[in-house]
């Protein structure tokens, strides 16, 4: 196969792909997909097929498309070299894409259900690239968060550790509104559990050991709509 395609450039039948072409192409498909993030990228190529052809000098290379494709770490992308509407050639690129970001980090331990705070957390810029979940960077919005869990002072804070401060606490006190077609009640109940405006959360009656559902309104008031 080798001494065909030499013999056939050697003819003038095809143009030998520069591997400069492959990696412009391959680091330019990997900057798109990080386009308005706010990661710094580093691409290391380990191994660039340096034997592709394309049947017509006007030619192009692209990444062919994956029904699912990594991002970071060690990557592999198939390409294909495209003349006069055809694939002439196919060939794989093997790449380490390093990720850098300014994360949120623990200046100390957090305890469950802990409010975020300025003075309980520090930014620094760190590797990504193995980090394990969406990591909060130096731009997000503390307000209104909070822990979900324990977490060990130098951890860094990802969106799977935080949550929105709740509107309505356990134990807290509420007015429950049942509203229906043509009534309207208004009743004294305790949430059984935390709840955001919009959720829907557990509530007691006073007086009854009967829970029924109902939607956050406001840090005092929830409401159960009757069919």
């Amino acid at each position: 196969m080798v001494l065909l395609i030499i013999l056939w450039q050697m003819t003038g039948g095809g143009w030998k792909i520069p591997q400069a072409d492959i990696e412009r192409v391959v680091k330019q498909h990997i900057h798109c997909h990080y386009r308005g993030s706010l990661s710094d990228v580093n691409i290391e190529f380990r191994s660039v097929p340096g034997g592709l052809v394309a049947r017509d000098r006007n030619y192009t290379v692209r990444v062919a498309a994956l029904p699912a494709q990594a991002w970071s770490g060690a990557v592999s992308f198939p390409v294909e070299v495209v003349s006069r509407g055809r694939v002439d050639e196919k060939g794989m690129v093997s790449v380490r894409v390093r990720t850098f970001d300014t994360v949120l980090v623990a200046a100390r331990q957090l305890g469950k259900h802990d409010n975020l705070a300025g003075a309980d957390i520090r930014r620094e810029r760190i590797e990504t690239t193995e980090l394990r979940g969406d990591p909060l960077t130096g731009h997000n919005a503390l307000a209104d968060l909070r822990t979900r869990r324990i977490v060990s002072a130098g951890s860094v804070l990802t969106k799977e550790l935080v949550e929105q401060v709740p509107d309505v606490f356990q134990g807290s006190p509420v007015t429950l509104i049942v509203r229906g077609r043509n009534f309207r009640l208004t009743l004294d109940a305790v949430a059984r559990e935390d709840g955001v405006k919009g959720g829907r959360v557990s509530v007691q009656r006073k007086g009854n050991n009967a829970c029924v559902r109902a939607t956050v309104l406001d840090q005092t008031t929830v409401e159960m709509v009757v069919q």
